[in-house]
């Protein structure tokens, strides 16, 4: 579940699919354009060559994948990687100007040995949103994020070894109050 570095127009080609679905290629790019113009600032860059450019990087990335109808048609859609990017980014642009309601947010979780990577990429996902380990397989965090806990399970298909908790008080909880400056 590393995370991919992507402009502001990759991540905006990456919203039209993400909102259109699938796209067809001959469809997408002349619609893109219109969508893209506030990104091309000077006029020494195509923006046609650019949308293609980040549309190869995110085929190379893995986010998005080119399919082809029986009559031809190239068509552009979100892969599973695409679809945890875009969910994450959406969920991560909610959390700049959180404010503490008082409650704790604890996610625990018992992943079985047959799938360490589910679980590896589970902590890294929670680590990268800003949780703090609070004992082994025990994560909190002071601000709502139910959506971002309900795609992390969705994504690595672990709805039922993942637990999410809201507490109003714990015991040492003034350490987690300094690391959170709250």
């Amino acid at each position: 579940m590393k995370r991919v570095r992507i402009g502001p127009v990759a991540e905006a080609v990456l919203g039209v699919i993400a909102v259109a679905g699938i796209v067809s290629i001959a469809v997408c790019a002349p619609n893109a354009l219109q969508v893209l113009k506030p990104f091309f600032k000077e006029k020494k860059y195509s923006p046609r060559a650019s949308i293609t450019r980040n549309i190869e990087s995110l085929i190379k990335s893995g986010l998005v994948k080119r399919t082809y109808s029986k009559d031809g048609d190239g068509r552009l859609e979100l892969t599973r990687k695409g679809r945890w990017e875009v969910g994450i980014r959406s969920v991560l642009v909610g959390q700049k100007e959180m404010k503490w309601d008082g409650k704790w947010r604890v996610v625990i979780f018992d992943v079985p040995n047959t799938k360490t990577k589910m679980r590896i990429e589970l902590t890294r996902g929670m680590r990268m949103y800003g949780f703090e380990l609070l004992q082994k397989s025990a994560w909190i965090y002071p601000y709502e994020c139910n959506d971002f806990v309900e795609i992390l399970r969705d994504h690595l298909d672990l709805r039922e070894n993942v637990t999410h908790l809201v507490t109003d008080r714990f015991h040492g909880d003034e350490v987690y109050r300094k690391k959170f400056r709250i």
